[in-house]
């Protein structure tokens, strides 16, 4: 499973000679590019452009895959995926054999690879990831065998290096348990990426130019490719939920599978880790005295412990569930203060959902003149005495507004109450909140004395009333306004339900 050693590096004059052999212009400029465990690729310039020369060690690949690897490069480019292009020889052959190494030169993709992550970004890692899993899903398999899948893979690992570890061996258990009774739902299998990650999409200038690193492809579950992304990126935490959002949003439109596959990602994801952990293990079994195996199989036990104690699957079920949602992007939730907007904007976002609470995202105070002040860094819940005692205007900021729909744009969005946006016809949907005057009541009393409430508005009885006072008038007129009426009554997690049943029939 792993090589010995490495090739040795190549002298110019070899380097030169391979691409003569290629029938590319004299060599005029050379440079190693250390990839990991198995060779150093070189990176190569001639009159005809800049070229990636790939040695491949003979006890790492066989020549049948090796042919396939290439094959499969040349049939993702004639189906318009950017990537590296393989270049035959003189002899009409993709491989030069040089010794007990097998080199190949494709078409060199320019730019470098994705590094910070943010929410446009994942959207393309998603879309392009999907367009590839879709291209793939019509590869030969060219006599490729599935093997059964990631648990069959890491079970022939198991056999010939056990491990001693209750928690690794759990996991193994339940997901060979989970993969079993998957079997029956018709999964898509087919040639897949293999070994995605951020660093494989490649940018140029701030532009998208192509996807590189195809050499781990192997017949399998369509599905691992998004999962082992989510899993490398940590996509399942908690606070990278939007991100997750964002990417499995993206890919669903694109990748060709349909939504009742893609709601089994989790256990996928699980899949990954578990996969990611033991091929390191039997790494080092393999080579013990390896040093660097020693340090990535130390590192990945750790990992691996961190995300069996971190990861939820029914969190991260629902933000897969939401992103699904495709008919409807763009939901305003309007309501009276006190209808359990901020509540509900919290409640959504701890399901991986995109909420934002509009108070602390699309208003600006504004004086009678018209000028725009700001409130001080520590005037916590007295906000509203401070505004009061200025005479100012709580209003919405429509620049805000379009640049939160524009970051948010293909992607599902729930914005919660604040003042409310002039242009409501942005969003894909609005509704309002409808709660009787005994619970908004309630509610506003109970708001007073919350720990994590960050205004008192209703302390007085003066405000009461204003947000009291002609309660049913106010609904009236947003019915007229196009608001769906929402029942604001129960607990949260009620109201949360009977929204989602609202979205779900039109």
């Amino acid at each position: 499973m792993m090589a010995k050693s490495k090739i040795a590096l190549l002298s110019k004059t070899k380097i030169a000679n391979i691409t003569h052999n290629y029938g590319l212009d004299k060599l005029e400029q050379f440079t190693a590019i250390e990839q990991g465990r198995q060779s150093s690729n070189y990176l190569i310039k001639t009159k005809n452009g800049k070229f990636l020369m790939k040695p491949f060690n003979e006890t790492m690949i066989n020549s049948a895959k090796l042919e396939y690897i290439l094959g499969l490069y040349k049939f993702l480019c004639e189906n318009g995926i950017k990537t590296s292009y393989p270049i035959k020889n003189k002899h009409k052959e993709f491989v030069y054999v040089n010794g007990r190494a097998k080199i190949a030169i494709l078409t060199f993709v320019e730019g470098a690879g994705a590094s910070k992550q943010n929410l446009n970004l994942l959207k393309m890692c998603g879309s392009q990831l999907g367009k590839i899993d879709r291209v793939l899903l019509r590869a030969p398999f060219l006599g490729f065998k599935f093997d059964g899948g990631p648990i069959e893979f890491v079970e022939k690992m198991m056999k010939k290096h056990p491990i001693n570890d209750d928690v690794v061996n759990n996991e193994f258990s339940m997901l060979k348990r989970k993969f079993m009774s998957l079997k029956s739902n018709k999964l898509s299998i087919s040639i897949i990426h293999g070994d995605p990650k951020l660093s494989a999409f490649i940018f140029k200038k701030g532009r998208f130019n192509g996807v590189i690193d195809f050499g781990a492809a192997r017949k399998d579950y369509t599905l691992m490719d998004p999962a082992f992304l989510i899993f490398r990126l940590k996509l399942y935490e908690k606070k990278n939920l939007p991100k997750l959002h964002a990417f499995v949003s993206a890919y669903s439109k694109s990748c060709g599978l349909n939504d009742k596959e893609i709601k089994l990602l989790p256990i996928f994801v699980r899949a990954a880790n578990l996969v990611e952990f033991y091929f390191n293990y039997y790494a080092l079994c393999e080579d013990p005295k390896k040093l660097n195996a020693n340090r990535r199989a130390t590192k990945k036990s750790v990992e691996f412990k961190s995300f069996i104690k971190n990861f939820d699957d029914r969190i991260v079920t629902r933000s897969i569930k939401s992103a699904l949602r495709k008919n409807t992007l763009h939901v305003y939730v309007g309501g009276p203060s006190g209808s359990g907007k901020t509540t509900l904007a919290r409640f959504f976002a701890k399901r991986g959902i995109n909420a934002v609470d509009g108070d602390l995202k699309i208003g600006k105070w504004l004086t009678r003149s018209g000028r725009k002040i700001y409130s001080p860094s520590n005037i916590g819940k007295n906000i509203n005495k401070w505004a009061s005692e200025r005479n100012l205007r709580w209003v919405c900021d429509e620049q805000k507004v379009k640049a939160l729909l524009k970051s948010h744009k293909g992607m599902q969005l729930y914005l919660f109450g604040g003042p409310r946006p002039k242009n409501l016809d942005d969003f894909d949907r609005i509704l309002y909140l409808k709660v009787n005057k005994s619970i908004l009541l309630n509610r506003i009393l109970k708001r007073l004395n919350d720990k994590n409430s960050y205004h008192k508005n209703g302390e007085s009885e003066k405000q009461r009333r204003e947000i009291l006072d002609g309660l049913n008038k106010k609904y009236n007129d947003a019915k007229r306004s196009g608001y769906e009426l929402v029942d604001g009554s129960g607990s949260t997690g009620q109201i949360y339900k009977r929204i989602m049943r609202l979205l779900d029939r039109r």
